[in-house]
């Protein structure tokens, strides 16, 4: 565990963008995302608001960290709160998905804020297939399916015991190289499904 305000507390996601430069999401106690050079180098950090994660919400973080999780989280544009993933597009945009304020925020590779797309319910992972078509692991028990711009083509799944529900919480998300996606949950013993593109 990093200290407070530097890389790393407990990150999250890391990703590589086309160019080789790598990103960070670093979600829990603290709401930054980081950006390094191909070779590890920190260029710069960035977060608006309190750099904390809320203690209030789990009491494990409590145990853990105890006073050291006191700031508030934020809700504003380019404020975190659980910043549980990072993905980076073609085209250099910073997809972050803002998992407790429902949300995915959108920065360019220097961390200003450019917009974001709501009502995305708890993002915790989330991949862009080749056609830039963004698949996201919504922990409420679905996968929201969007264009990079935000509008929804598709949100499927629920919870439940039959084939194709998810048992648990889906937490990460994978595309193949046959656009096959893979959804792991949490809460649940060995639980991962695939889902065949047809």
């Amino acid at each position: 565990m990093g200290t407070i305000g530097g890389p790393f507390r407990s990150p999250t996601r890391a990703v590589q963008s086309t160019s080789g430069e790598i990103f960070v999401s670093d979600g829990y106690w603290q709401n930054r995302v980081h950006r390094f050079t191909q070779a590890g180098e920190h260029i710069l950090s960035w977060e608006k608001g309190e750099l904390v994660f809320n203690r209030d919400a789990w009491d494990f973080y409590k145990k853990e960290v105890g006073d050291l999780a006191t700031g508030t989280p934020g809700t504003g544009p380019g404020e975190f709160n659980l910043p549980h993933d990072v993905t980076v597009s073609r085209d250099n945009r910073v997809f972050v998905m803002d998992r407790e304020n429902n949300r995915c925020q959108i920065f360019d590779t220097d961390g200003s804020y450019l917009e974001e797309c709501s009502d995305i319910r708890g993002p915790n992972d989330a991949v862009v297939d080749q056609n830039d078509i963004m698949f996201i692991a919504e922990g409420v028990g679905s996968v929201l399916v969007t264009t990079l711009n935000g509008d929804v083509i598709d949100r499927w799944g629920k919870r439940g015991q039959n084939e194709g529900d998810f048992r648990g919480f889906p937490h990460g998300i994978w595309l193949d190289n046959q656009g096959d996606l893979y959804v792991a949950e949490v809460g649940e013993i060995h639980a991962i499904q695939k889902f065949a593109r047809i």
